[in-house]
């Protein structure tokens, strides 16, 4: 992990938060977890943009942060992209 934020394009984000056939993405918010449709989470990066986030969510399988008014927002990633993305920006 990087020293400073990696910030991420939408379509970067688009590529690394999960998909599923049910089309919801898990999060956390405050602390808790929990499911949203993940077209309501692509418009939450739209509108507050993404960054990777730090190791310890990575680890728990959410490499994506939102930087909401009303706090970060964790989201699910593609282990294997994000990996990939990853290696790509050492």
């Amino acid at each position: 992990m990087a020293d400073k934020p990696i910030k991420i394009t939408y379509k970067q984000a688009d590529q690394l938060v999960f998909r599923n056939e049910r089309g919801d993405v898990h999060t956390f918010l405050g602390g808790i977890g929990a499911r949203w449709p993940r077209r309501i989470i692509m418009a939450e990066i739209r509108k507050y943009g993404a960054e990777i986030a730090g190791d310890s969510a990575i680890a728990m399988g959410h490499g994506v942060v939102v930087l909401r008014e009303n706090g970060a927002l964790f989201v699910e990633t593609s282990t294997e992209k994000l990996e990939a993305f990853l290696r790509k920006a050492d």
